[in-house]
Formats: structure tokens, C-alpha cells, sequence
């Protein structure tokens, strides 16, 4: 570890007047551990059903005598991974029109997100509009250093939210319905700019 990482904590800890044990409960918080069962690891056939294998032919492959739930399982992960690349799609296509129109009318934009968001999370799109917002600034060369650190600052802050991160599953509840609403969202944004 070095000494300037470790004067870097030593300065947090005086600025906001933290002990030691309040410190290494913070650093747990950064890295805690999934629960619940282990997910089954089907990367591989995953990747054989993109490029082109039928589900019944990779659920055969997997082995065992499980061929059936096998099959089930590939046919639905690889539906919400297709699902989850759409909606990605759909939130960098919404980020490219949103940057580009007035402040005043982001926030009616903004807004009508949380009508199609997750109903147990209806913040999330725009979080995920936000996070996509902060990563581009972040990537541009323009920013003051202090500009910079601000930004980094609200994105660590963002992942700290209550189910942002990106394998949750109530991100991603009743997502092929919402996904048509958003895309509405969209199509009156870009007819707005053009």
C-alpha cells in the first residue's frame, strides 16, 4: 500500500472526524458479497446459441439429465440478455438526443422516466441516464480538474444507490413491456429535436 493512499485516508478521517473502526466498516461497505444461491455458469452456451446452435442441441451438450431444465434455463437467460442489450441500446440512443436539448425540458423528460421505470424501483432509468451522462463527461478532456473530481465523486456516489447495480433483478422487471414505453419516451424526444 502506499504512503499516499494511506495519507489520503488519514486526511478523510480527520476532515470527518472518524475512527478507525468507522473506517474499516466504510471499506467492507465497498466490497460486499452477493447472496443467495450461486447462478448457474452458462457463458459458454450462451455464446453457442448466438452463433447460431439451436437451445435443444446446447441443453444436450450441457449433460447430466437435466436436458430439459437445461434448455429452460439457456431460453431464458439468453432472452434477457437480448431484452437487457435492447434496453442498453435504447438508454445510449436516449442520452444522444437527451444532451442536446435545454435544461428546463430534461427535467419534464426526466420525469415522464419514472412512469416506465421498475415498479418496485421507478428510478432507476433515470439513474441509468445519469450514470450514462457522468461517464461521457468524464471521458471528455474538457473538464477542470475540480470538475472532474465532482463528477467521479457522483458516480461513486451512484453506485451506493439502492439497487443500481447492474445484475439486480428488480432492474430489470417486467422489462420486454417497459422497454416499448421508453422507446415512446425516445421517439417524442427525437421528433422534438429534429
Amino acid at each position: 500500500m502506499s504512503r499516499d493512499f494511506v495519507w489520503e485516508l488519514e486526511k478523510l478521517r480527520r476532515r470527518f472526524g472518524v475512527d478507525g473502526d468507522e473506517l474499516r466498516a466504510a471499506a467492507k461497505q465497498l466490497h460486499r458479497k452477493r447472496r443467495g444461491v450461486k447462478p448457474y455458469n452458462d457463458d459458454k452456451y450462451l455464446s453457442k446459441v448466438r452463433d447460431g446452435a439451436s437451445v435443444l442441441e446446447v441443453a444436450r451438450s450441457v449433460g447430466g439429465g437435466g436436458a430439459h431444465a437445461a434448455e429452460i434455463r439457456i431460453t431464458r437467460k439468453n432472452r434477457k440478455l437480448k431484452l437487457e442489450a435492447h434496453y442498453w441500446r435504447i438508454i445510449e440512443d436516449f442520452v444522444d438526443l437527451f444532451v442536446m436539448i435545454p435544461t428546463q425540458k430534461r427535467y419534464i423528460y426526466a420525469k415522464r422516466l419514472r412512469t416506465v421505470g421498475p415498479p418496485s424501483a421507478p428510478h432507476l432509468i433515470e439513474l441509468d441516464i445519469a450514470g450514462r451522462c457522468l461517464e461521457r463527461a468524464s471521458a471528455t478532456d474538457s473538464l477542470a480538474e475540480d470538475d472532474r473530481d465532482r463528477v467521479e465523486a457522483a458516480r461513486f456516489y451512484l453506485t451506493m444507490i439502492h439497487n443500481i447495480d447492474r445484475d439486480v433483478p428488480a432492474r430489470f422487471e417486467g422489462l420486454g413491456e417497459r422497454i416499448d414505453a421508453l422507446k415512446a419516451i425516445y421517439e417524442e424526444l427525437r421528433v422534438e429535436i429534429t
